[in-house]
């Protein structure tokens, strides 16, 4: 009699226990629902208190991802806009002509005639490191940070009263201040040239050799003036203002970052994966996972882990006013039940870092408690052999 009154207590622990069973993660009905088919989330008693946006997908929340604008940009920087003017720096090497209307003047002997396009070309010379050239008659010029056009006006000025009606044209034979630096993974990395006409971003990495790595790996880091903005290579080639006017000094750093997405719970195999292409459907990684496993998956219970921006929340009519600070953590939920849930899983685009969780069936933890009882009620029957065992041998 006492040991079935233990069956019977093990048996009733094992059934209290069911909600403290091990699982990989939250159940479906742990995550609650959302109350509004547009993704608002109201903030009631049962969402008081949550740290996370719980939005239900359907077509108008992909509308929503679909316009939403990528994940960075390069309109943090101030001095964004069209090319600016080339100017001589320290290093250049520039080339000085100096033209007369005639002969026997300061720079044109006598002896050469009276003919059009009298000329000379002076010797090309470096601009010294505190920005200075050195011009015959007109004496120290201060050239850096000067557009030649500058620096050709100024020693005409100095030359007037002594050459015949000169005039002084200024070319930078070669820009040795005036470069942008490309490094990292690329495949010709180094410094270049700014040319006068304006460097975009895409014209110096193409000059660099173009990225080693495919576009939907690669980031393009941009440093100007102590700051620093990451954006990926397949938004600059999408987004025209992304590709914007270089200045000199910028430092362009490429670099390879394959995007990434976990797969948990009732999957046919969990784990991080790479992408494999530039964009992948919720469906793609599901399936790249095993797809859902018959006897544990509960199709009506698959969620989405990201960070989503405030803004882009407060678009979809999720109540933000609790939320401090972007961007904000957010669970998608969909139900691959409906018979619409496979086309709005093959449209859910992933982005970089996104986690999959896919919950149990809850006759999957009803089968762990049945275990759990079986489990028992073969120890106690096990007990019961043992002290028979000991009966007999009485």
């Amino acid at each position: 009699m006492g040991l079935t009154r233990a069956a019977l207590m093990m048996g009733c622990l094992a059934l209290t226990g069911c909600a403290a069973m091990p699982s990989q993660g939250p159940t479906a009905r742990a995550f609650g629902t959302g109350t509004d088919a547009r993704a608002t989330v109201p903030v009631n008693q049962q969402q008081q208190g949550r740290n996370y946006a719980y939005i239900e997908l359907n077509e108008a929340v992909l509308a929503h991802l679909a316009t939403s604008p990528g994940h960075g940009a390069f309109g943090s920087f101030s001095d964004r806009g069209g090319p600016t003017e080339v100017l001589i720096g320290p290093g250049d090497q520039v080339k000085i002509t100096i033209f007369e209307a005639g002969s026997g003047g300061l720079f044109i002997p006598g002896t050469a005639g009276s003919r059009p396009g009298n000329f000379v070309d002076l010797p090309a010379q470096t601009v010294s490191r505190s920005g200075e050239i050195s011009v015959p008659f007109a004496g120290q010029i201060r050239a850096a940070g000067r557009t030649p056009a500058a620096v050709g006006q100024d020693i005409q000025q100095r030359l007037a009263n002594r050459a015949i009606e000169p005039q002084v044209l200024v070319t930078i034979s070669e820009q040795r201040g005036n470069q942008v630096s490309v490094l990292g993974d690329v495949n010709l990395p180094g410094r270049f040239p700014l040319n006068a006409s304006g460097q975009r971003l895409l014209d110096a990495i193409a000059q660099a050799g173009g990225p080693k790595s495919p576009d939907y790996e690669t980031y393009v880091t941009l440093q100007r003036n102590g700051r620093d903005v990451k954006v990926a290579f397949d938004t600059i080639v999408e987004n025209p203002r992304n590709n914007i006017f270089l200045r000199s000094s910028d430092v362009v750093y490429v670099s390879r970052e394959p995007k990434t997405f976990v797969v948990l719970g009732a999957a046919g195999e969990n784990g991080l994966y790479n992408f494999e292409g530039k964009d992948m459907s919720l469906a793609d990684a599901v399936g790249k996972a095993g797809g859902l496993l018959d006897a544990r998956a509960n199709p009506t219970g698959v969620y989405l882990y990201r960070r989503e921006p405030i803004s882009l929340l407060a678009q979809m009519g999720v109540d933000t006013s609790r939320f401090i600070g972007t961007p904000i953590p957010t669970i998608y939920h969909i139900n691959l039940r409906k018979p619409g849930g496979l086309f709005l899983a093959r449209d859910f685009r992933l982005a970089d870092g996104d986690a999959i969780f896919i919950t149990n069936t809850e006759t999957t933890q009803l089968g762990k408690v049945l275990q759990l009882f079986r489990l028992g009620t073969g120890a106690v029957r096990d007990l019961s052999t043992v002290r028979s065992d000991f009966d007999d041998d009485d």
